[in-house]
């Protein structure tokens, strides 16, 4: 039987010992007394609310900065934008400071110490902080035994508090260190004129504030915003890398400063209210030069690469832009010439040409992106009061770009801009902005294919078959003939009494038979059998026949090759809808198909003995005037190939760096070889 008795008394002691320690301890201090935070220097100082600061540096010098609306500026020992992040940073850690330690006069007694022992009577700076009413002036004397630490004292408190001794690093050693950089004042300065003079021309640029964009002004000519805001970038950055004198005096001759190298100014309507002067680098240095603020009147040393950009000429700040839109902004296009016709964009994004007959709409997008990208390569004449010695009174062709606005009058076309071309040569055409008076040149390769008349934008699919469809095929030139089978299994084979050695190339073949049966046109060029003898087109020029079986009938598709075209592609011929239609052969797929047929069309050496020499004979080059495809006024562009392997190997040569295929109907100004090379 168990004895709860002594059970019980263990409880009633334990449950007496707890309340014993809880009574006891509940009426207990803690055995340390707490420790308060230390203090800080200032307590009432915000450097956001500072209206002033002043550093005296014993005998050395006196350097005081005052705020200026957004800013800071120094107003002794000279005026002169002051450097806001170095006065700032002393504030922020003279707000910051705290004191540990404190020495109170009855500490000083007890050690029988006086301030000058501290360092206070002579003391290393004196700094003054405004901030509204309240001044805090403050003494900072010696460091302590350790270093880490500066005494210092507040004027009018006779305690002596202990500071870090990193705020002795923030005092400014010099007048210059307070001293900003910036070549140039933007904070708070608002300007629309910008000046760049020097001899022998100079930049004169200003901003209108309607379209919100920058214009060269002398004569008023259209800007490339990239490049002024680029220069405006510099104009900010450009910083001081030493001050030589602030001397109103000094000899300017001396730095090359009269007359100065150059002279910048910036603006606001007619007042300049910046301007600084450029002159000649020290001797034995070639990457400073002297500059002068007529502001202050001070002399400078700033990058010479900063002279450089400023003595760019005006002409390379002009916008080479022939015009700048965005192409998905336009809705209707008016094309005028020789067959004016009109281009509306449907609200499901198909472009139709007058008012039903559909047109190639990704031919047009891509139109117009070209359009909006196109580069001017010369400036030909700025200020134009004859436009007919451009072929511009009247113009050859023009076209007004136009976009649909919805406002409280109905519906309005608003123009986007308009474009005029007239002269053109092999090399280049003139072209001009209706709201301009100067007259452009750009490339003709980028201006042959645009469209002149409707027909260019019908659908550019040439051919539509498939692979299996295709029979045989048959590649005629300078007189001879090859013809390749195509057998059941898909396998191809030279036909019997076809010359040459040759094996085909099945898959290559197959890969051909499948683009041709996709064959779109690069871009329309002419229609008519009339028009074939302009675009190089002779009687032993490549024909390449196409033999294909439709059910139980056998239809022949024929396509002649003529010269290349300007860009250097080739022309092609073939009939459709029994009309002859003459565009532009895709390059890469004439190279592959060249390449898969075994062209030229070598015979071999019995051949040539048994059927002579003469039948394999080169036949001559053909003079040949090319239309400007699809200009209808032809211009001479050089000889005309009638030799598959000379347009294929010259071409072959143009293009030894890797180009990747593109849809894109102008050759980009940006390609080295604009006329000779499809664009990249």
């Amino acid at each position: 039987m168990m004895k709860w008795r002594n059970t019980w008394l263990l409880v009633a002691g334990t449950v007496g010992l707890f309340g014993f320690i809880a009574l006891y301890e509940r009426h207990t201090g803690p055995t340390t007394p707490a420790v308060a935070p230390p203090s800080r220097l200032l307590p009432s100082l915000k450097t956001a609310d500072a209206t002033g600061v002043q550093v005296r540096r014993t005998n050395q010098f006196v350097v005081r900065a005052e705020r200026a609306a957004a800013s800071w500026r120094l107003t002794a020992p000279l005026v002169y934008p002051a450097a806001p992040v170095a006065v700032e940073r002393l504030l922020l850690a003279l707000e910051r400071a705290v004191a540990p330690t404190h020495l109170t006069p009855r500490d000083l007694a007890g050690r029988r110490q006086k301030p000058a022992d501290f360092g206070l009577e002579t003391p290393q700076a004196v700094v003054l902080v405004e901030q509204g009413s309240e001044r805090h002036e403050l003494v900072f004397g010696a460091l302590t035994p350790p270093g880490d630490q500066v005494y210092v004292q507040e004027v009018g408190s006779p305690d002596i508090s202990v500071v870090d001794a990193a705020v002795l690093q923030l005092l400014p050693q010099s007048v210059n260190d307070w001293r900003n950089l910036a070549l140039l004042e933007f904070s708070g300065f608002e300007f629309d004129r910008l000046e760049v003079a020097k001899g022998g021309g100079g930049l004169f640029l200003q901003f209108d504030a309607t379209n919100q964009l920058w214009h060269l002004s002398r004569p008023r000519q259209r800007a490339d915003q990239a490049k002024v805001e680029g220069l405006l970038e510099t104009l900010v950055q450009a910083r001081v890398t030493q001050f030589v004198t602030d001397d109103p005096k000094a000899d300017l001759d001396s730095f090359g400063l009269q007359p100065p190298q150059l002279e910048v100014a910036l603006g606001r309507g007619t007042n300049q209210s910046q301007r600084v002067q450029f002159g000649k680098g020290p001797v034995g240095d070639t990457t400073n030069v002297y500059a002068r603020r007529l502001n202050q009147t001070n002399v400078v040393l700033v990058p010479k690469a900063l002279l450089e950009t400023l003595g760019t000429p005006a002409a390379e700040y002009r916008d080479r832009r022939l015009l700048a839109f965005q192409p998905a902004s336009v809705t209707v296009i008016e094309v005028r010439g020789e067959e004016p016709f009109t281009l509306r964009r449907l609200t499901n994004g198909n472009w139709v040409a007058g008012e039903t007959t559909l047109v190639d709409g990704p031919f047009v997008r891509d139109w117009l992106q070209g359009l909006s990208q196109l580069q001017v390569s010369e400036f030909v004449k700025d200020v134009v009061t004859d436009f007919s010695n451009y072929g511009l009174a009247p113009p050859r062709r023009q076209y007004l770009l136009r976009t649909t606005v919805t406002n409280a009058a109905g519906v309005t076309n608003l123009l986007l801009g308009e474009i005029q071309f007239g002269t053109n040569t092999a090399e280049r055409v003139f072209v001009h902005r209706a709201d301009e008076d100067s007259v452009y040149a750009i490339p003709f390769a980028d201006y042959y294919r645009m469209p002149a008349e409707s027909w260019q934008l019908r659908d550019r699919r040439v051919w539509n078959f498939s692979t299996n469809q295709v029979t045989r095929v048959t590649a005629r030139h300078s007189g001879a003939s090859r013809t390749l089978l195509r057998t059941a299994n898909h396998e191809w084979e030279l036909a019997p009494g076809s010359p040459g050695f040759y094996q085909p190339n099945s898959f290559a073949l197959e890969e051909i038979m499948f683009r041709l049966g996709e064959l779109q046109a690069t871009v329309w060029c002419a229609r008519g059998k009339e028009t074939l003898p302009r675009y190089g087109f002779a009687e032993l020029n490549l024909q390449v026949i196409v033999e294909l079986k439709l059910g139980e009938k056998v239809q022949r598709l024929t396509m002649d090759f003529g010269g290349p075209t300007p860009g250097r592609f080739p022309y092609a011929a073939t009939t459709i809808e029994g009309q002859v239609w003459v565009f532009e052969f895709p390059f890469f797929l004439y190279q592959d198909m060249v390449r898969a047929f075994g062209l030229p069309l070598i015979p071999s050496p019995q051949e040539r003995r048994r059927e002579g020499a003469s039948r394999f004979a080169v036949p001559p080059n053909l003079e040949a005037t090319f239309g400007s495809c699809p200009v209808p006024h032809a211009v001479p562009v050089g000889r005309a190939y009638s030799r598959a392997e000379d347009l294929a190997q010259g071409a072959a040569r143009e293009y030894a760096r890797p180009t990747r295929r593109t849809s894109f109907p102008f050759p980009r100004k940006t390609d080295p070889l604009r006329v000779g090379r499809i664009p990249i």
